[in-house]
């Protein structure tokens, strides 16, 4: 469904992707738990340390470690209609390459 959906078209707004101070942002279709679950799932094939994932009813956050040593903080919050914001940023200052690729591994474990 995840897939199908997102391409479907589903509530205006998800897919849409911006990257602004350092912070990549974007709405998936799908729940918190499913986003949480592809981005530890993404976290594992890129095969960097997840240190730790946490989440409740309407937020979740995932932090993973680079090999070089940069933290990879992804932060979730539930919005209407099965939709989940999410925000990954790679390092102190952002890395807009890297968090386009973590983006496109969860997004890729959501098919």
């Amino acid at each position: 469904f995840g897939c199908a959906a997102a391409v479907v078209g589903g509530a205006a707004g998800a897919g849409a992707v911006l990257y602004s101070k350092g912070e990549l942002k974007s709405t998936e279709n799908a729940s918190l738990e499913q986003v949480l679950n592809a981005a530890e799932e993404a976290m594992n094939s890129m095969n960097f340390n997840v240190v730790s994932k946490d989440h409740d009813a309407l937020k979740g956050k995932l932090l993973a470690k680079r090999e070089n040593g940069d933290n990879i903080d992804i932060k979730l919050e539930q919005k209407p209609n099965n939709l989940t914001e999410m925000k990954i940023r790679v390092g102190a200052f952002g890395n807009e390459d890297q968090a386009r690729l973590i983006q496109e591994k969860i997004r890729q474990k959501l098919c």
